[in-house]
Protein backbone atom coordinates (compact mmCIF):
# COMPACT_ATOMS: atom_id res chain seq x y z
CA UNK A 1 0.00 0.00 0.00
CA UNK A 2 3.10 2.58 0.92
CA UNK A 3 4.12 1.96 -2.90
CA UNK A 4 0.41 3.20 -3.97
CA UNK A 5 0.89 6.26 -2.32
CA UNK A 6 4.94 6.39 -3.67
CA UNK A 7 3.17 5.97 -7.21
CA UNK A 8 -0.03 8.37 -6.56
CA UNK A 9 2.57 11.39 -5.37
CA UNK A 10 5.32 10.78 -8.49
CA UNK A 11 2.39 10.88 -10.85
CA UNK A 12 1.20 14.03 -9.52
CA UNK A 13 4.65 15.48 -9.36
CA UNK A 14 5.23 14.83 -13.69
CA UNK A 15 1.62 15.50 -14.35
CA UNK A 16 2.08 18.31 -17.81
CA UNK A 17 -0.55 20.75 -15.98
CA UNK A 18 0.68 20.60 -12.37
CA UNK A 19 2.22 24.26 -13.08
CA UNK A 20 -1.32 25.58 -12.58
CA UNK A 21 -1.82 24.21 -8.96
CA UNK A 22 1.51 25.40 -8.18
CA UNK A 23 1.36 28.91 -5.91
CA UNK A 24 2.03 32.35 -7.08
CA UNK A 25 5.25 33.65 -7.05
CA UNK A 26 6.48 35.66 -3.94
CA UNK A 27 8.22 38.75 -4.75
CA UNK A 28 8.62 40.71 -8.71
CA UNK A 29 7.99 38.03 -11.54
CA UNK A 30 10.85 39.01 -14.55
CA UNK A 31 8.28 40.38 -16.52
CA UNK A 32 7.84 42.70 -13.80
CA UNK A 33 12.10 43.20 -13.11
CA UNK A 34 12.07 44.21 -16.67
CA UNK A 35 9.38 46.73 -17.22
CA UNK A 36 10.80 48.17 -14.27
CA UNK A 37 14.28 48.53 -15.82
CA UNK A 38 12.67 49.97 -18.98
CA UNK A 39 10.63 52.49 -16.63
CA UNK A 40 13.61 53.46 -15.41
CA UNK A 41 15.90 53.79 -18.45
CA UNK A 42 12.96 55.47 -19.86
CA UNK A 43 12.73 57.73 -16.55
CA UNK A 44 16.70 59.01 -17.48
CA UNK A 45 16.22 59.16 -21.26
CA UNK A 46 13.15 61.94 -20.87
CA UNK A 47 14.92 63.21 -17.58
CA UNK A 48 18.01 63.61 -19.80
CA UNK A 49 16.21 65.02 -23.19
CA UNK A 50 14.50 67.91 -20.76
CA UNK A 51 17.81 68.90 -19.58
CA UNK A 52 19.63 69.24 -22.71
CA UNK A 53 17.08 71.02 -23.91
CA UNK A 54 16.79 73.36 -21.16
CA UNK A 55 19.91 73.97 -21.75
CA UNK A 56 19.81 75.11 -25.14
CA UNK A 57 16.84 77.47 -23.46
CA UNK A 58 19.51 80.20 -23.53
CA UNK A 59 21.26 79.92 -26.68
CA UNK A 60 20.72 81.98 -29.89
CA UNK A 61 17.65 82.43 -31.89
CA UNK A 62 20.03 81.30 -34.69
CA UNK A 63 21.21 77.79 -33.47
CA UNK A 64 16.81 77.06 -32.94
CA UNK A 65 16.66 78.28 -36.62
CA UNK A 66 19.97 76.00 -37.92
CA UNK A 67 18.37 72.88 -35.61
CA UNK A 68 14.86 73.50 -37.15
CA UNK A 69 16.42 73.35 -41.00
CA UNK A 70 18.48 70.47 -40.39
CA UNK A 71 15.00 68.71 -38.35
CA UNK A 72 12.84 69.61 -41.62
CA UNK A 73 15.97 68.90 -44.38
CA UNK A 74 16.60 66.07 -43.02
CA UNK A 75 13.07 64.46 -42.38
CA UNK A 76 12.61 65.60 -46.48
CA UNK A 77 15.80 63.67 -47.48
CA UNK A 78 14.65 60.37 -45.80
CA UNK A 79 11.09 60.28 -46.97
CA UNK A 80 12.74 61.21 -50.45
CA UNK A 81 15.04 58.21 -50.33
CA UNK A 82 12.46 55.83 -49.16
CA UNK A 83 10.27 56.54 -52.14
CA UNK A 84 12.61 57.50 -55.04
CA UNK A 85 12.98 54.34 -56.54
CA UNK A 86 9.44 53.54 -56.35
CA UNK A 87 8.30 56.71 -57.86
CA UNK A 88 11.06 56.30 -60.71
CA UNK A 89 9.64 52.54 -61.34
CA UNK A 90 5.92 53.62 -61.17
CA UNK A 91 5.93 57.11 -62.91
CA UNK A 92 8.91 56.80 -65.69
CA UNK A 93 8.68 53.12 -66.19
CA UNK A 94 11.94 52.29 -65.18
CA UNK A 95 13.62 49.03 -64.56
CA UNK A 96 14.36 47.77 -60.76
CA UNK A 97 18.11 48.59 -62.21
CA UNK A 98 17.81 51.22 -64.08
CA UNK A 99 16.01 53.33 -60.77
CA UNK A 100 18.19 51.59 -58.65
CA UNK A 101 21.32 53.19 -60.60
CA UNK A 102 19.43 56.87 -60.27
CA UNK A 103 19.26 56.29 -56.48
CA UNK A 104 22.55 55.01 -56.24
CA UNK A 105 24.25 57.81 -58.15
CA UNK A 106 21.88 60.48 -56.39
CA UNK A 107 23.32 59.16 -53.01
CA UNK A 108 26.80 59.64 -54.20
CA UNK A 109 26.59 63.00 -55.70
CA UNK A 110 24.71 64.23 -52.81
CA UNK A 111 27.85 62.56 -50.56
CA UNK A 112 30.29 64.14 -52.94
CA UNK A 113 28.73 67.56 -52.88
CA UNK A 114 28.69 67.67 -48.87
CA UNK A 115 32.02 67.36 -48.80
CA UNK A 116 33.31 69.85 -51.33
CA UNK A 117 31.23 72.68 -49.83
CA UNK A 118 33.15 73.20 -46.48
CA UNK A 119 34.68 76.00 -48.25
CA UNK A 120 32.11 77.80 -49.40
CA UNK A 121 30.08 77.42 -45.94
CA UNK A 122 33.50 78.93 -44.03
CA UNK A 123 33.33 82.03 -46.92
CA UNK A 124 29.90 82.49 -47.08
CA UNK A 125 28.71 82.28 -43.52
CA UNK A 126 26.50 78.95 -41.81
CA UNK A 127 23.45 81.15 -41.81
CA UNK A 128 23.79 81.92 -45.58
CA UNK A 129 24.41 78.96 -47.04
CA UNK A 130 21.16 77.11 -45.16
CA UNK A 131 19.12 79.47 -46.79
CA UNK A 132 20.23 79.05 -49.99
CA UNK A 133 20.52 75.13 -49.32
CA UNK A 134 17.14 74.84 -48.24
CA UNK A 135 15.57 77.19 -51.13
CA UNK A 136 18.02 74.62 -53.72
CA UNK A 137 16.83 71.59 -52.20
CA UNK A 138 12.82 72.95 -52.40
CA UNK A 139 13.32 73.73 -55.83
CA UNK A 140 14.77 70.51 -56.58
CA UNK A 141 11.92 68.54 -55.25
CA UNK A 142 9.68 71.06 -56.91
CA UNK A 143 11.16 70.06 -60.50
CA UNK A 144 11.24 66.00 -59.30
CA UNK A 145 7.68 66.66 -58.57
CA UNK A 146 6.70 68.67 -62.22
CA UNK A 147 8.90 66.36 -64.34
CA UNK A 148 7.16 64.29 -66.54
CA UNK A 149 9.86 63.08 -68.72
CA UNK A 150 13.87 61.61 -67.62
CA UNK A 151 15.63 64.44 -68.85
CA UNK A 152 14.55 66.78 -66.34
CA UNK A 153 15.64 63.94 -63.65
CA UNK A 154 18.85 64.14 -64.92
CA UNK A 155 19.78 67.95 -64.15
Amino acid sequence: MASDSSDKASSEHHHPCNFLLRPPLSGPTMIQTALRKVRSTLGSFSAGTVAGLHSLSDSPPELWKAYVLKFLDSYAYFSFSLIFTLFLSDDFGMSDIEAGTYYGAWGALVTVFGLFTGTIIDNLGVAKCLRIGFVLSLLSRIGILLATSKPPLLF
